[in-house]
């Protein structure tokens, strides 16, 4: 995901949620940062859920947030993961072929 990607997400939730700029800002770069981490170093594949479920709790972790507040950003923000998902996906069956 690119900045100005990431930026319109962080617009886009900060005007869906209440919990203002500075937090959803630190929630979202978290917790993409350690998807995105995750992504790469990861060979085993995990069902959305349990992805979620880590993430969630380590974003909270990190931030100091609580969880139940970092779920609802991620998941507010998760059509865009899921986009991310599909066009890598598509990428990369597009490549192997």
């Amino acid at each position: 995901m690119t900045e100005p990607e990431l930026q319109r997400v962080i617009q886009y939730i900060t005007g869906q949620l209440s919990y203002g700029l500075p937090i959803t800002s630190d929630v979202l770069r978290t917790g993409f940062g350690e998807l995105a981490a995750l992504a790469q170093t990861t060979t085993a594949k995990l069902d959305r859920e349990s992805i979620v479920t880590y993430i969630c709790a380590y974003t909270a972790k990190k931030t100091g947030h609580p969880e139940h507040m970092v779920r609802e950003i991620l998941e507010t923000g998760g059509r865009w993961l899921d986009q991310a998902c599909e066009a890598l996906a598509w990428q990369e069956s597009k490549t192997s072929n």
